[in-house]
């Protein structure tokens, strides 16, 4: 309607970046730590026919944000090497995407 009527978007003083969709969209995108990566990871260089086989089954419950097969089945919960990333990557994308939007 804006558009039509020849109003820029522009958002107001009271415009917030952070919202659910921005959270859903950029930080639990592919279930909560962004386990799609690490799947997508998983099918191009596993070595292992069990993880192989694992990301296999997991990508499509990924997509829509189901990632338990991912964390009991690699497994995330017990490993401190797989924790850590885990816990960073979804703040770091938060970061990047809020300070890319803030900036322009």
């Amino acid at each position: 309607m804006l558009i039509d009527a020849g109003e820029t978007l522009v958002a107001g003083e009271n415009a917030k970046i952070v919202t659910i969709q921005f959270l859903d969209f950029f930080t639990k995108f592919g279930g909560s730590g962004i386990t799609i990566g690490f799947i997508i990871a998983t099918l191009i260089v596993a070595r292992s026919a069990h993880l192989k086989q694992l990301g296999k089954l997991s990508l499509a419950p990924s997509l829509f944000n189901i990632n338990e097969p991912v964390i009991f089945g690699m497994p995330i919960v017990f490993n401190p090497i797989m924790f850590v990333p885990f816990v960073i990557v979804p703040a770091i994308a938060s970061f990047m995407v809020y300070f890319s939007i803030l900036w322009g």
